[in-house]
C-alpha cells in the first residue's frame, strides 16, 4: 500500500493548462512565467474574454482595474476604490455570453466586483463568486482557529 503522502501527491498531479487574458497594457510577470515553466505548467494568451469562455473549464477573474493592481507586493499605498475608466469590452464577462455556452463554465472572482462582470450573471448557476466569498470566511476561521489552538 502506498504511503498517504504519495497518494495525496498523485491526487494533485492533475494536468493544468492556463489560458490568460492579460490586462490592457500589462503582461504576465516574468517571475510568474519562470515559476510556471519550472513547474511544467503550460499557458497560452487569449485576446478576449470570449476566447477564455469558449475554451476554459473554469474562469476566475480579478478584473482589469483592481485598486492595487500596479502596487508592488507589500507596498503600502493608499488606493481609491473608484475605477478610473470602464473595462474594455473584450474583458467584460456578460451573462448572455455565459448562457450561450454549450457547457457549464463556473465563474469565480475573489472580489470586489467592479464593472467587468455583468451583474445579471449573479443569478446564473455558473456564478460561484458569492459562494467563494462565503467559503473564504469559513476557511479563514479554520486557519485562525488552528493558529490559536497551537498557540495555547
Amino acid at each position: 500500500m502506498a504511503s498517504p503522502s504519495l497518494i495525496g501527491h498523485r491526487a494533485l498531479a492533475v494536468r493544468v493548462r492556463l489560458l490568460v487574458l492579460e490586462p490592457p497594457g500589462a503582461a504576465v510577470p516574468r517571475d510568474v512565467e519562470t515559476i510556471l515553466r519550472q513547474r511544467g505548467v503550460p499557458y497560452a494568451l487569449a485576446d478576449k474574454i470570449d476566447d477564455v469562455l469558449q475554451h476554459a473549464d473554469i474562469v476566475t477573474t480579478l478584473g482589469v482595474h483592481h485598486a492595487d493592481f500596479h502596487a508592488e507586493f507589500g507596498e503600502e499605498k493608499k488606493s481609491t476604490a473608484k475605477q478610473s475608466s470602464p473595462t474594455p469590452r473584450d474583458y467584460y464577462i456578460t451573462a448572455d455570453a455565459v448562457a450561450r455556452l454549450t457547457r457549464i463554465v463556473p465563474i469565480m472572482h475573489m472580489g470586489p466586483i467592479a464593472d467587468h462582470i455583468d451583474r445579471a450573471l449573479d443569478r446564473l448557476p455558473q456564478s460561484h463568486y458569492f459562494k467563494q466569498a462565503r467559503d473564504g470566511v469559513w476557511m479563514r476561521a479554520a486557519l485562525l482557529s488552528s493558529i490559536f489552538v497551537k498557540a495555547m
